[in-house]
């Protein structure tokens, strides 16, 4: 896709969206106050992953709409999920070896990994993504995609079910044996979060001359209510210690929407510099924050300093924009210019 037909909303707001990813796995502010770390760590971030899904899924149906080769557009990922697994698969083979893991053990996780796992432990979103393509990608070609999206929402129903509502799914038999199994977690990224969530993109190409009539403040106002609505659903699930986590709630889905929608209605195109620079910068930041943090934790071992994690979080960030920053001013490094 050329950059002149990409909405730079959407790739600004992803860079902000790949730095919730960072405070998921760093934790900043848990050192300052417990409350403002959880909110900073547990509820603000769940918005990140799932919009990358929107965003994917949104382009990629798109281009099936307009009978635009996608192909292309997954080879490119794929690439790129090879070359980031490279990197993380001989840090955990490293590690392995010099544990003494037997060589079968290595060569069945590497692979387990990288097929449905994840080759790290953010890294899972591609898995769950390129089936979300494929599903979709089948679906076209069979006039399903209408179903598919129905489906899709009973999946999330049954997600949000399993996480935050975990207590009541646990009283439903038929639920209580999906929720309790020990692959939950993996079927929920790949089916109740990631294809649900990708799905959106069917959505918003579909009503694009629907919600192209709306008024921005009107759409503001019912982002403030979803907004409002989603963290009230949270603090409820536990104050009754109804959740097993947060991470999929019900009122995720329609935020998550209407978020996407003013986004779309407000491209803010003459900034197309800015955004270039915001995408390229939020894909290495996404990619390379893990592979950041183990060096900077090394370093700082090494000199016996102990670093907590607000700093280690504004360290880890300042370093991956910086380096995001440069390869996009670069502009050589085209491998990186696909979405997340």
């Amino acid at each position: 896709m050329n950059n002149l037909d990409r909405n730079c909303s959407l790739d600004i707001f992803r860079y902000f969206c790949a730095l919730l990813v960072v405070a998921i796995h760093i934790h900043p502010f848990m050192d300052v106050n417990y409350s403002m770390g959880y909110l900073a760590t547990q509820i603000i971030p769940r918005i990140a992953v799932p919009f990358f899904f929107v965003l994917s899924g949104y382009y990629f149906i798109q281009n099936l709409y307009n009978n635009s080769s996608v192909f292309k557009t997954v080879r490119k990922i794929f690439i790129v999920y090879i070359l980031w697994s490279v990197i993380y698969l001989s840090i955990y083979i490293f590690n392995s070896i010099s544990n003494s893991v037997p060589l079968i053990v290595i060569i069945k996780e590497c692979m387990l990994k990288f097929f449905i796992l994840g080759s790290y432990y953010h890294l899972w979103f591609f898995p769950a993504l390129f089936f979300a393509m494929g599903t979709v990608f089948i679906a076209h070609k069979l006039k399903f995609l209408k179903l598919l999206f129905i489906i899709s929402l009973i999946f999330y129903i049954i997600g949000c079910i399993g996480c935050s509502w975990y207590e009541i799914g646990n009283k439903i038999t038929f639920l209580s044996t999906i929720i309790n199994l020990h692959e939950f977690n993996i079927i929920r990224r790949i089916l109740f979060m990631g294809l649900p969530f990708f799905m959106v993109g069917y959505l918003l190409n579909i009503f694009k001359t629907k919600y192209g009539s709306f008024i921005n403040k009107k759409l503001m106002l019912i982002l403030i209510i979803t907004s409002i609505c989603f963290l009230i659903e949270i603090f409820f699930v536990i104050k009754l210690g109804l959740q097993k986590n947060i991470i999929l709630t019900f009122f995720l889905y329609p935020l998550l929407t209407i978020l996407t929608i003013i986004l779309l209605k407000n491209p803010l195109q003459k900034l197309q510099n800015i955004a270039y620079k915001a995408r390229i910068t939020s894909n290495f930041i996404y990619y390379s924050h893990p592979l950041i943090i183990i060096f900077i934790s090394i370093i700082f071992q090494k000199i016996g300093i102990t670093v907590k994690e607000t700093l280690m979080y504004i360290v880890v960030c300042f370093i991956t924009s910086m380096i995001g920053y440069i390869i996009a001013k670069i502009d050589k490094f085209h491998i990186n210019n696909v979405g997340v």
